[in-house]
Parts: structure tokens; sequence; C-alpha cells
């Protein structure tokens, strides 16, 4: 039977024990640098504590919050909050925007850093054969784009080491909508109408809430109410409209695109700018976040086939359930 001489034990163990405490004590005194290294971190540390407010309707978006340091430079992103975000930031000065997570033919774009973050309708294809000119872009119709900010103003949020920061933003939707109330005088039962509206912006920065002024078009299709065959609505979504009041003719143009039993399509092209340019004065110089149309089509047979009245529409009743038209404005086919 073959033994192991004690003494050939003994070595071995003089020869392990040092290596085995040498390697202990490297362990104890990296745990001990990494726990002091938090420590240090965490003292640099503040808290942020922000509140989304949306209001009396309460209706929460699922957000992404976007954290920018001083120079500008996205440091920091935090998704999927709905009504409160709790978390740690270096001790320093920051900017802030909030955007949702679910808004509808849109996307986000050049979020790396504050000045051009940016958000964009998607683009779409030419489909009626009544529009502008085929060299305008079409996007689609952008809907719930709701973005909070803080730093445009030169404010910043500040964050002091081991403090908590608490902020209340509100978001709220950049898109506006275009109502369209359509009345058609036609000799044949009407099928169906779309159209298209140019003069609509395409994007809006997130900071700024500037929006881009060159000109695309947006294509909509209408419902018919259920209670006349020849009334006709439309919601059209979009960032804004580009009329100003300083803005030249045909800024913002309807082409309207009507079709009836016989297989008939009539079309025509009336110049809306006027008819903004009126609501402007009574909202602060800008478009309002709804834009309320009466459309009266009548077909002619003529020059396209359509003539239109085209009004501001105010739903506040008049006693009779109608609305009440508060400019008159007719209007030939356009060419």
């Amino acid at each position: 039977m073959n033994t192991i001489p004690y003494k050939m034990i003994l070595q071995h163990l003089k020869s392990v024990v040092p290596f085995l405490f040498l390697s202990l004590v490297l362990l104890l005194s990296a745990v001990s640098c990494r726990r002091a290294l938090e420590h240090r971190q965490d003292d640099c540390q503040g808290y942020v504590d922000i509140l989304l407010d949306w209001g009396e309707s309460n209706n929460s978006h699922s957000t992404t919050c976007l954290f920018y340091d001083a120079s500008g430079t996205l440091v920091k992103s935090a998704g999927g909050i709905t009504e409160h975000f709790r978390g740690t930031l270096p001790a320093g000065k920051y900017t802030l925007i909030v955007h949702n997570e679910d808004a509808i033919d849109l996307y986000y774009d050049g979020l790396k850093s504050f000045e051009t973050a940016i958000a964009i309708a998607k683009s779409s294809n030419y489909t009626l054969p009544h529009g502008p000119v085929k060299d305008m872009p079409y996007i689609m119709e952008p809907r719930f784009c709701f973005v909070a900010e803080v730093g445009y103003d030169g404010r910043y949020i500040e964050v002091d080491r081991r403090q908590v920061t608490s902020l209340s933003v509100k978001p709220t939707d950049r898109t506006r909508a275009v109502e369209l109330h359509i009345t058609i005088d036609s000799p044949n039962t009407i099928t169906g109408v779309s159209g298209v509206l140019s003069g609509v912006s395409s994007r809006v920065k997130l900071a700024s809430g500037i929006y881009d002024p060159a000109p695309c078009a947006v294509e909509f299709t209408a419902t018919q109410d259920t209670k006349s065959i020849s009334e006709y609505t439309a919601t059209i979504g979009v960032y804004t409209l580009l009329t100003t009041i300083d803005s030249p003719r045909n800024t913002n143009v309807l082409y309207p695109c009507v079709t009836d039993t016989e297989g008939n399509v009539y079309t025509g092209t009336f110049d809306l700018t006027e008819t903004i340019q009126d609501l402007l004065p009574g909202n602060d110089g800008i478009v309002p976040i709804v834009i309320s149309l009466a459309v009266s089509l009548k077909v002619t047979g003529v020059e396209g086939g359509l003539t239109a009245t085209i009004e501001l529409y105010d739903d506040s009743g008049t006693g009779s359930g109608k609305p009440k038209m508060t400019k008159h404005l007719t209007k030939k086919n356009e060419k």
C-alpha cells in the first residue's frame, strides 16, 4: 500500500497557503475598491423626479424621457413612462424632451441632440387623379404627437448631489386637425368623396415646436353622414397649415374629388388661404388646433365639374341645428 510521506504533504501545504492567502487579500482589496468607487459615484449623483401632467382628460400615453447635458448631447433615455419617472443623474445641468411612443404615421429622428430632435410624418404615394403638382411631397396624416420640453427657453434642470429635483411637465399634441363638413348638390347619387389638401408641414422640432415651412400635401377620404346621403365629413391630421397672416394666395389649396353612381368623377381646385387667415387674429396669429370648414360643393359638369362655397364652420348652434357660417366665399373651379 502506497502512502504519501508526511513531510511531502507539509511541504506542499507550505507552498500553497501563501498563494491562497495572497489571492484572498487581492479579492478583498478589489471588493473594497469597488465599493469605494460605487460610494464615490453615488456621492456625485442626484435624483430626478418627473411627473407627467396629462391635463383634465387624463389620457396618459407611454412616453420616453430624454435627458441632455449642457452641450445638448443625449446622456440618458428612459422609456415606458406613463405618469411618473424617478431616476439618477450625475450632478449638473440638463435639458429634457418627453415624447410619446404611440404616435401614428410619424417617427422621431435626430434624438441624440436636443437641437436636432424632430418628429417627421411618414411619406405617402400619390393615388388620386386630381391634386397639386406631382413633385410636391405627399405625406401620411400624423396623429398623437405628444411632446414636452425643458430647456429651449434657457431654463435647465439642475441636479444637485444627493438631492431630489422634482418637476412637472405637460405633454401637448403637436398635431392639428382640419375638419371638413361637406355638403354636395348633385343630380346623381354620390358614391364617394376624397381629395387632397396642400400646404401642410411634414415635420416639427421637438424642442422649439417650429414647423418645417416646406409645403407638402396629404390625401383624405370623407365619410358619408348616416342621416343624409349628400353630407360627408373628413378629419385630416396635420402638423400645421402653412398659412400665415401674410401668406400669398394658394398657400393652402383644397382639391376635392367626387364620384357618382354613373361612374363620373368631378374635381375642383379651391384656395383656402383667405379663409384660414380669417381664423388667425382670434388665435394670437397662429393656426388653431382644430380648423373647421363648411364646404358646399355643386356638380355643374363644366370646368372639372365642381364649384364650391367654402366658409368657416361654427358648431355652437343657432337653434336650427345647422352650422352658423362666419364667412361667405363663392369660388369657381380654379385652375
